[in-house]
Protein backbone atom coordinates (compact mmCIF):
# COMPACT_ATOMS: atom_id res chain seq x y z
CA UNK A 1 0.00 0.00 0.00
CA UNK A 2 1.36 3.73 -0.93
CA UNK A 3 1.56 6.61 1.39
CA UNK A 4 0.21 8.66 -1.34
CA UNK A 5 -2.98 10.62 -0.64
CA UNK A 6 -6.11 8.97 -2.12
CA UNK A 7 -6.96 9.58 -6.07
CA UNK A 8 -10.22 12.17 -6.00
CA UNK A 9 -12.95 10.72 -7.48
CA UNK A 10 -13.45 11.80 -11.23
CA UNK A 11 -9.58 12.44 -11.04
CA UNK A 12 -8.30 12.12 -14.99
CA UNK A 13 -4.66 12.59 -14.92
CA UNK A 14 -1.96 10.29 -14.96
CA UNK A 15 -1.34 8.15 -12.02
CA UNK A 16 0.95 8.83 -9.06
CA UNK A 17 3.85 6.93 -8.39
CA UNK A 18 4.62 5.13 -5.24
CA UNK A 19 6.64 7.63 -3.04
CA UNK A 20 7.00 4.55 -0.36
CA UNK A 21 5.57 1.10 0.51
CA UNK A 22 3.88 -0.18 3.32
CA UNK A 23 3.96 -3.88 3.27
CA UNK A 24 1.52 -5.65 5.11
CA UNK A 25 2.61 -9.55 5.24
CA UNK A 26 -0.58 -12.01 4.18
CA UNK A 27 -1.67 -14.13 8.03
CA UNK A 28 -4.11 -16.41 8.46
CA UNK A 29 -7.90 -14.56 9.23
CA UNK A 30 -5.98 -10.91 8.44
CA UNK A 31 -8.77 -8.28 6.99
CA UNK A 32 -7.03 -5.49 5.69
CA UNK A 33 -9.14 -1.92 4.90
CA UNK A 34 -8.32 1.51 3.24
CA UNK A 35 -9.49 4.23 2.00
CA UNK A 36 -10.91 3.96 -1.84
CA UNK A 37 -8.48 5.56 -3.99
CA UNK A 38 -5.29 4.21 -1.85
CA UNK A 39 -2.67 2.95 -4.39
CA UNK A 40 -2.17 -0.90 -3.68
CA UNK A 41 -0.90 -3.82 -5.19
CA UNK A 42 -0.75 -7.10 -4.20
CA UNK A 43 1.92 -9.90 -4.08
CA UNK A 44 2.23 -13.74 -4.58
CA UNK A 45 0.56 -15.71 -2.34
CA UNK A 46 0.47 -19.53 -2.25
CA UNK A 47 -3.03 -20.16 -0.69
CA UNK A 48 -6.07 -19.29 -1.13
CA UNK A 49 -6.80 -15.37 -0.52
CA UNK A 50 -10.04 -13.71 -0.86
CA UNK A 51 -10.97 -9.93 -1.88
CA UNK A 52 -14.00 -8.03 -1.11
CA UNK A 53 -14.94 -4.48 -2.82
CA UNK A 54 -17.43 -2.62 -0.87
CA UNK A 55 -18.61 0.86 -2.34
CA UNK A 56 -20.79 2.91 0.47
CA UNK A 57 -21.73 5.98 -0.78
CA UNK A 58 -23.50 9.07 0.18
CA UNK A 59 -25.16 9.67 -2.85
CA UNK A 60 -25.63 6.52 -5.03
CA UNK A 61 -23.58 6.50 -8.64
CA UNK A 62 -24.88 8.22 -11.49
CA UNK A 63 -25.97 5.14 -13.93
CA UNK A 64 -27.25 5.20 -17.78
CA UNK A 65 -29.12 2.41 -18.51
CA UNK A 66 -25.98 1.03 -20.75
CA UNK A 67 -25.40 0.67 -17.34
CA UNK A 68 -28.29 -1.84 -16.25
CA UNK A 69 -29.26 -5.35 -16.69
CA UNK A 70 -31.31 -6.74 -19.63
CA UNK A 71 -34.85 -7.32 -18.37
Amino acid sequence: MADNPPIENGYQGPLPTFRSVISIPPVVNRLVLFSPGILHRINPFAGERYSVAVNIWEQAPLTTTAAEPPA
